[in-house]
């Protein structure tokens, strides 16, 4: 590609500029140099320090196919889960789905249950009223 491509786009130039062998060397001369002149300055004496350059993204260590390799078996994978998670939403639903008819038993069970309980009631209330009415005699 031609510099000027790089140039234009600033994040792409400091990459470039980053990762650049010839602009590390230099900046490695020049760092080395100026502590160089400060220690002789300081100390009399001349001391080399090394220069600390960013870690490099080890993904850049990988080859294109490499990279696309990796992809594709990520997306593969990704897929899988995705397929995975599916399957347990429909197994979810199905089970809401049976409970939530179970609920509705329950509660035409229990509305049952309640109008027999009213019906044995009014029918106890009315045997009552009819076996104090034997006790008390016939009223006329």
């Amino acid at each position: 590609m031609d510099y000027m491509s790089y140039y234009r786009n600033a994040e792409a130039l400091a990459l470039f500029r980053t990762h650049s062998r010839h602009l590390r060397r230099e900046r490695e001369k020049r760092h080395a140099h100026q502590h160089r002149s400060r220690q002789k300055s300081a100390n009399g004496k001349e001391t080399l320090h090394e220069v600390q350059v960013e870690p490099r993204n080890p993904l850049l260590a990988y080859k294109k196919q490499e990279l696309v390799a990796k992809l594709r078996v990520a997306y593969a994978e990704r897929d899988q889960l995705k397929q995975q998670a599916r399957q347990e939403g429909a197994e979810l639903e199905q089970r809401y789905a049976v409970l939530l008819q179970e609920h509705m038993q329950c509660g035409v069970t229990i509305a049952r249950l309640e109008a027999q309980v009213a019906e044995y009631l009014a029918f106890m209330e009315r045997f009552r009223s009819a076996s104090r009415q034997e006790e008390h005699g016939p009223t006329t």
